[in-house]
């Protein structure tokens, strides 16, 4: 039979294979549409030999879908649209409806991945009945800045586009009269009681912070002032919203998206920003900033070192000229009266040896000994400390006693009195 495989027309090559020991067959698509002929004609047989009971299906798809609270909760969804919200049974739900009315096939297929959509069909057939149903759906594979998905988020988005058209054609070929009831059921097992509506309130609202909604954009979603006001009506919308996410039919984003480009552009959370280094491919802002706080401490480093380097020439012309000071000064080191302040170690050194550090905090504390070495009063000081305040806010308490004593150090060294004979370090840098 293989022979000639290759000389057949075009639509008779569309052909599976099966495997009979070590024998291979290709079966051509003429004889696969008989053999698919002949299984359907024997499952119509079978149905019409044990017909369904009405009266038993719903009954079990009534049993299925108030099993549990989770369940309930998972066999509606609800999509905001407009000034309205669009409910209806989920793909759960469809699920639980053609096991319950037996007889029948569903299947579902992605059938074209165009440029901008990709296109899913289901199917409902009812063998019993001989009705027939097909749902085509369309779901964008393009984000929101117009860049089409990888190859695995557009996989994703078929087996969802999938799940849809087959609740689709499943709903459409049970008539509603037979789910309705069962669909209700599952509604007032999502609202309960008043005993119980505070702790579904709570779950509702946690789930949907976890996928990236804000309590405040949930309130405003339902038209209230605060989360107290959620009544049992208002839980089924946001657990319907919950399934609705998971099921594929919208995203957080396209849900609340015009509701946050209204509000404008959130605060950055500096502490997130560190701790997270890049956040969704986005210029880390810290980073930013320390790259504009270093060059402007490199600039100061330079003028200092070059006043310090003045100094020293009138110290050296000075010196030479003042040995009687400069021995007074020594003998008041030796009787006690003050020792010279030991010298700073770099900067670098002195971060990079502070245990428990990430880098972001030593680049952090570096630049603040930095601002601080360069500030001349008190209100230097407190600008340079404006400058990382917020930053620091936001760090773990051992950095931030860290930088408590390098603030501590300045405003000591500003406010050290101006005698001579306080220490000898100071006595000598007055020469």
């Amino acid at each position: 039979m293989s022979d000639n495989f290759d000389q057949r027309p075009p639509d008779e090559r569309r052909s599976i294979v099966s495997y009979d020991s070590d024998d291979m067959e290709i079966m051509d698509a003429k004889s696969l549409s008989v053999l698919t002929g002949q299984e359907m004609l024997h499952q119509v047989e079978i149905a019409r030999r044990f017909p369904r009971d009405l009266t038993k299906a719903r009954a079990t798809l009534k049993s299925l879908a108030t099993e549990t609270e989770e369940i309930a909760e998972e066999c509606i969804y609800a999509l905001p649209r407009g000034n309205k919200t669009i409910e209806g049974p989920s793909a759960r739900f469809a699920e639980m409806m053609a096991f319950a009315w037996t007889n029948c096939r569903a299947a579902s297929r992605v059938v074209a991945e165009l440029e901008q959509v990709i296109v899913a069909q289901g199917v409902f057939h009812d063998m019993e009945t001989n009705c027939f149903r097909l749902a085509e759906t369309r779901r964008s594979i393009i984000d929101s800045k117009g860049r089409r998905y990888n190859l695995d988020m557009i996989v994703m988005t078929g087996n969802a586009a999938g799940s849809i058209a087959l609740r689709n054609a499943t709903t459409r070929g049970i008539p509603k009269p037979h789910w309705l009831p069962a669909y209700l059921a599952a509604r007032a097992v999502i609202v309960g009681d008043s005993r119980s509506l505070s702790v579904r309130r709570e779950k509702a609202l946690h789930r949907l912070q976890l996928m990236g909604a804000q309590p405040d954009e949930i309130v405003k979603l339902l038209d209230l002032k605060s989360a107290a006001e959620i009544t049992g009506e208002h839980l089924i919308r946001l657990r319907g919203l919950i399934q609705a996410v998971q099921d594929g039919d919208t995203t957080i984003d396209l849900v609340f998206g015009p509701m946050r480009k209204a509000a404008g552009p959130a605060k950055t959370d500096v502490a997130q920003v560190l701790r997270e280094g890049k956040a969704n491919g986005e210029t880390n802002v810290h980073e930013e900033n320390q790259t504009t706080k270093k060059r402007a401490a490199k600039k100061t480093a330079a003028a200092v070192d070059g006043q310090q380097g003045e100094r020293s020439s009138e110290r050296g012309s000075q010196d030479a000229n003042s040995d009687e000071q400069r021995q007074s000064v020594s003998s008041d080191s030796q009787n006690g009266i003050g020792t010279a302040d030991p010298p700073n170690k770099p900067t670098d050194e002195v971060e990079a040896s502070a245990p428990d550090l990430t880098e972001d905090e030593r680049v952090l504390l570096a630049d603040l000994r930095q601002e601080l070495a360069a500030t001349g009063s008190e209100k230097d000081i407190q600008a340079a400390w404006n400058t990382f305040e917020e930053a620091f806010a936001h760090m773990p308490a051992h950095v931030q006693k860290m930088a408590a004593e390098r603030l501590a150090a300045a405003r000591q060294r500003i406010t050290k009195p101006a005698d001579k004979k306080a220490t000898g370090g100071e006595a000598i840098s007055k020469l």
